[in-house]
């Protein structure tokens, strides 16, 4: 019997056959359960003892009975995915459960779950290193649940990477980020009108990501102080937090970037306070320009100048490789980017102004090589 840590229902004598019966609902219908006969529970007082002694062997049956995976994703949605999740990682997250893990484990057991059946299914899937890196990451969250709502003991989770591997996941990158040299950039804003070319300038010269930048509203801008304040972004026209603490900051404008951005503000149509920069006319103002619409128009510039792709995350790369060139300290450039590790600083940017030719041509000046 579902839910049976709680029944609610009524004790009932059927007079005709003589017996004891429980009622109760159940969803929309109605259910019975006979107790007894009137030989067998003389009293009501009886058949509600009885009652009491089926309801605990229910209860008992319904705790030792494991829960399959499809019940724990309902109970980790409810309980905690709302809860400690920003609203597009809870949507990735549905997605890597509703495509890959429900169909192959919905009606498993987590326990069934372990390292080296889940490392061999991971290896079939038709998905890069990092993607089979997400599938990962939502049975790790599965199992980290389970043991949180005591459905399975405490235990280390087999999820981690030392014991269930994902080949490739961190050797293997299957598309190199696109960082532009300032000469091709110059070359791509060419091609782009406003205010996508504004949206590209603020993007790089403040190392936004685009969902930053796309959240931006005209009150976010300090003209006097040259700040402008990151405080939000918007994923799938969703406007949510920031992606992490540190992400939230006023962050400096150059004056050639704030030039921009008073020239965009005199013809925009949309410039209130509240206003998005990047407002949307399709959308009469009310959410800024979609994430594809700004994709297409880049990748249009990109194709002009003869690259295959350009995306949004790409200025955030080009911003870091430029600090890099111009000597700036990765602390410095860590704020800028507004990380919290420098870890993660350093595995943004390239080389893309030279600056090894120089390395090598210094080295050959060096006694050591006479």
């Amino acid at each position: 019997m579902r839910g049976a840590q709680k029944l609610k229902g009524s004790v009932v004598f059927n007079r005709s056959r003589a017996t004891w019966n429980y009622l109760w609902r159940e969803g929309k219908g109605r259910k019975s359960r006979k107790l007894g006969t009137l030989a067998e529970l003389p009293t009501r007082v009886d058949a509600l003892r009885k009652l009491e002694a089926l309801q605990r062997e229910w209860r008992l049956q319904h705790e030792r009975t494991p829960l399959t995976v499809m019940q724990l994703i309902e109970g980790y949605k409810a309980d905690r995915m709302v809860k400690t999740l920003r609203k597009d990682s809870q949507r990735s997250l549905d997605v890597w459960l509703r495509h890959y893990v429900i169909p192959k484990w919905g009606e498993h057991g987590i326990t069934d779950l372990d390292a080296r059946s889940v490392e061999q299914w991971l290896e079939t899937l038709p998905l890069a290193p990092k993607s089979r890196g997400h599938v990962r990451s939502a049975i790790s969250r599965l199992w980290d649940y389970a043991m949180w709502a005591k459905h399975i003991p405490a235990q280390q989770n087999p999820m981690i990477h030392r014991l269930c591997r994902v080949e490739g996941l961190t050797t293997v990158r299957v598309r190199e980020a696109v960082n532009l040299t300032v000469g091709k950039f110059q070359e791509w804003m060419t091609h782009l009108e406003s205010p996508f070319n504004v949206f590209a300038l603020v993007s790089l010269s403040c190392g936004l990501r685009g969902s930053e930048a796309l959240a931006l509203r005209w009150g976010d801008v300090d003209w006097f102080a040259s700040k402008l304040k990151v405080e939000r972004s918007i994923v799938n026209q969703t406007v949510d937090e920031t992606k992490t603490k540190k992400s939230r900051k006023m962050v400096h404008l150059a004056a050639k970037v704030l030039e921009a951005l008073k020239q965009w503000h005199q013809v925009s149509e949309f410039t209130g306070s509240e206003d998005w920069i990047f407002a949307s006319p399709a959308q009469l103002g009310r959410l800024p320009w979609s994430y594809n619409v700004i994709y297409r128009r880049y990748h249009w510039a990109a194709q002009k100048i003869g690259l295959k792709r350009l995306g949004t995350h790409s200025m955030r790369h080009t911003c870091r490789s430029w600090m890099d060139a111009n000597g700036t300290k990765l602390t410095v450039q860590r704020e800028v980017m507004r990380h919290s590790k420098l870890e993660m600083t350093a595995k943004y940017g390239a080389v893309v102004t030279g600056e090894e030719v120089t390395a090598v041509e210094q080295l050959a000046e060096m006694d050591a090589w006479r």
